[in-house]
């Protein structure tokens, strides 16, 4: 067959998976694990079809990840940890045998196999992206370039509605005037605006440990043109607090139109940075070529001009590699804001924080025989104002989501209050929002004497003429 024919690709998919829904289904998992596989190897994959043989194969380096035929089915799979050995994979059914130690595959033929296949998928997948992830690395081009479909990748961006990518070996080696290359080449890209405020994206956090895991994640984002179509680039840019830049890539997966309009649309994240440490910065994308895009826009919907296209997807690729390394540093729970410290998360998570913290150690003063007021709203410099007999003493309380207790954002009126009030004392409480907290206590004297002060923000005022 014509590996290059988009109709012989959708002849030999019909006739393998007569059953449309599971055809369709199948596609959605063929362009998922494409998009892991290009994204770690982009030179070490490929997938085509042979009618003769009677099956649709995703190779990566000089193994099999993925087989289709009539009536059979089998996938490749790395179960990482000691889950693989406890069962965790195994009881999914007999279809499951160990090929190595931590290696598995799927395999089975008959008429339920594709079935079995969609309903396990979801707890497969990381098993089989942990697979391609070994291949890539240990053969980064492909052994099998002679028999890459694009025919077969256009079909499956078709029925998915995705802009599913080509191999870069394909890219580099085929005439402009292509079909398949101008399609792998033009994209239709667009800015889709955050502005900071997490009660506008409050499934942030969970979205970010979805993308870190790469676990599927679909979300709903408001959209101010008519343009958009499914399978265009998406790429979300923070502006309004900083750091402000690219934080987040994807693909447009569906379309809600109201009266004929489009409203908003489902975007399938494949990147997602940590916006605390990690950003495709406005200075980088203000630099050089990319200056000619405008960058902060007020609505979701700018189109990227096409010709920076490919540029911007050079320079996220890096941030988001960057960004890989900084997640070292910054560990996967810090990301979700649990070892920040007071002031450093999103306003509304700093008052839940906060809120957590007063209660835990007002709770624990009135267990000392403490008569305890709030003076939160006074301005006073501090929370509480402790009473005992003739005793008092003002307190000031910090929460703080981890367990270091040594970093925290502390106002300039609290710390005139902590050098010129000798009753004034402080409490850091960690794992705030847990039932593990800890309030470890400081005198004014040992908070002056064991903590830096360094200014983060000035009030500027125009000098007198």
């Amino acid at each position: 067959m014509d590996i290059q024919s988009y109709e012989q690709a959708r002849e030999s998919f019909e006739k393998f998976l007569p059953n449309a829904k599971q055809r369709k289904q199948i596609a959605h998992v063929l362009a998922d694990l494409i998009h892991h596989a290009n994204k770690v190897g982009p030179k070490s994959w490929e997938v085509t079809v042979h009618e003769d043989k009677r099956y649709i194969k995703l190779n990566v380096g000089r193994v099999e990840v993925f087989a289709l035929g009539e009536n059979w089915l089998f996938c490749n799979l790395r179960h990482p940890g000691a889950a693989a050995h406890s069962g965790h994979v195994l009881n999914l059914g007999r279809k499951y045998k160990s090929i190595k130690r931590e290696q598995f595959r799927f395999e089975g033929t008959g008429r339920g196999t594709v079935a079995h296949f969609l309903r396990s998928y979801e707890r497969l997948r990381q098993g089989i992206f942990s697979w391609i992830d070994d291949c890539a690395r240990d053969r980064s081009t492909s052994f099998f370039i002679p028999s890459f479909s694009p025919g077969f990748v256009e079909y499956v961006s078709k029925i998915t509605s995705e802009r599913l990518p080509y191999p870069s070996y394909y890219k580099s080696t085929q005439n402009s005037g292509s079909h398949s290359e101008k399609d792998a080449s033009e994209k239709n890209a667009y800015l889709f605006v955050w502005n900071s405020n997490p009660m506008n994206w409050d499934t942030y956090h969970s979205s970010l440990k979805k993308v870190r895991r790469n676990h599927k994640c679909i979300i709903p984002w408001l959209c101010n043109t008519n343009k958009v179509e499914p399978g265009d680039r998406a790429f979300l840019i923070k502006v309004g607090k900083q750091p402000k830049g690219i934080i987040g890539s994807g693909t447009i997966v569906e379309t809600i139109r109201e009266h004929g309009k489009v409203t908003s649309v489902k975007l399938k994240l494949d990147s997602l940075l940590d916006y605390n440490h990690a950003v495709l910065r406005l200075d980088t994308l203000k630099s050089g070529a990319l200056s000619q895009q405008w960058w902060t826009p007020q609505a979701s919907g700018i189109s990227i001009k096409p010709h920076l296209v490919n540029k911007l997807e050079k320079i996220w690729e890096e941030a988001v590699a960057s960004s890989k390394e900084q997640s070292k540093l910054y560990p996967e729970n810090e990301a979700t804001d649990t070892s920040k410290g007071a002031g450093f998360g999103d306003s509304e998570l700093n008052k839940k924080v906060e809120k957590a913290a007063i209660a835990f150690v007002s709770s624990r003063l009135r267990k000392e025989g403490w008569e305890v007021h709030s003076v939160e709203q006074k301005n006073y410099g501090y929370d509480l104002l402790c009473k005992k007999g003739g005793n008092s003493k003002h307190v000031e309380v910090k929460g703080i989501q981890g367990e270091d207790p040594s970093k925290f954002i502390i106002t300039a009126n609290e710390v005139r209050s902590a050098k010129n009030d000798k009753k004034w004392s402080i409490y850091v409480v960690t794992s705030a929002l847990t039932n593990k907290k800890k309030a470890v206590h400081y005198s004014s004297q040992d908070f002056l004497d064991k903590f830096l002060l360094e200014p983060i923000s000035f009030f500027a005022e125009a000098k007198a003429k």
